[in-house]
């Protein structure tokens, strides 16, 4: 994604060039919106045999598994037509059990989706501390649902630094969430969470996209010399190089060489390979901080500026689209971002309550 695009420094302030659209639709007809014209979905289908909405075009409410996983691969369908290229969709599913029997609904939609052409880029465990009391005396409580990453194409829009550096402190936070399920008066089992919406948007919401080419600007990210100020032994690694003579070519050298002079590494990262004024260097410095080098191996990262299409264009935020918009937490979330979002669903959620059908046993 990053060939014919230039660079350009980060501006101080955030685009917040929001607009919000709900429309009342059916979300396997998605011909409202044009092709090609949608960065992100985030959705959360209604869950199987759960919830009666009591409208003749509704979801969920299939004779049979199978036909709830057409329903949704029609779904797919759409979701294929109005995608960007770098563009992906988040969806959270359920199980359900019929007759004390797991029917496999987040696997059969995995599978189905694959086998219909899409790419399972990531399974999420949303773990709720406190999900929904268990009404059958004989079950353990479900605790836990899962969020599908599916895209089309296999080079596709994400922004790890993003997210790890506002969830993660800086690392890596993998691919179990836990967050608590938000109550409210929708009459969605389990309405998830606006952090839920957040991180999704953190890690794969293009903050920039040229409205002329449809590219989204990447972000440019490089390591610092800075370490994880959490770390007290980071701290003190800091401390003993302000003390010391030693320059920013020491800790490029300690970079260089990583942990490859460090007991039996040695024989696996071959030290030979770095060139001798590197060794040299690394070495005066481990001899400075002593066991403290190692920490200048994680040195943390720091966007410095975006990669951009080229275009004159001025670039737009993300648009994202929650096709089973409900209550609008996704909406909500998106333009509270700076993001613009379009919801869609058959009902008007201001009129009475629907018909909560449960499982089945």
């Amino acid at each position: 994604m990053g060939a014919g695009l230039r660079k350009t420094t980060p501006t101080l302030n955030p685009l917040r060039q929001s607009e919000t659209t709900f429309l009342l639709g059916d979300a396997r007809d998605l011909s409202a919106l044009e092709e090609n014209s949608i960065d992100l979905i985030i959705t959360s289908p209604p869950y199987w045999k759960k919830i009666d909405y009591l409208h003749p075009k509704q979801i969920g409410q299939e004779a049979t598994p199978k036909g709830y996983i057409r329903s949704l691969m029609a779904c797919l369908k759409q979701w294929e037509r109005v995608l960007k290229p770098h563009g992906s969709a988040f969806v959270n599913i359920a199980d359900t059990y019929v007759n004390r029997d797991l029917a496999g609904i987040p696997e059969r939609f995995m599978l189905a989706a694959q086998d219909h052409g899409w790419l399972i880029q990531h399974r999420i465990v949303w773990v709720k501390p406190y999900g929904i009391p268990e009404s059958k005396p004989y079950r353990l409580a479900n605790r836990y649902e899962f969020i599908y990453h599916l895209s089309r194409k296999r080079e596709i829009y994400t922004n790890l630094y993003g997210y790890a550096a506002k969830f993660g402190n800086g690392f890596n936070p993998g691919n179990v969430w836990k967050l608590r399920a938000e109550r409210s008066k929708d009459p969605h089992l389990a309405p998830f969470p606006d952090e839920l919406v957040e991180r999704v948007l953190t890690f794969a919401a293009p903050e920039r996209v040229c409205p002329q080419c449809g590219k989204p600007h990447l972000p440019i990210v490089e390591r610092t010399a800075r370490l994880n100020p959490d770390r007290p032994q980071a701290i003190r690694a800091m401390q003993l190089f302000e003390e010391s003579n030693l320059t920013t070519e020491h800790l490029a050298a300690i970079r260089a060489v990583g942990l490859g002079d460090a007991g039996k590494a040695r024989k696996i990262q071959g030290d030979e390979k770095n060139a001798r004024e590197v060794l040299r260097l690394a070495n005066e410095a481990k001899a400075v901080l002593g066991g403290y080098f190692r920490e200048f191996t994680f040195p943390m990262k720091a966007q410095t500026g975006w990669e951009t299409c080229g275009c004159p264009a001025e670039p737009i935020p993300a648009t994202i689209l929650d096709p089973f918009a409900g209550s609008g937490t996704t909406l909500k979330v998106a333009r509270k971002l700076g993001f613009r979002a379009i919801g869609l669903d058959l009902v008007d959620y201001s009129a009475p309550a629907h018909e909560s059908v449960g499982s089945t046993t």
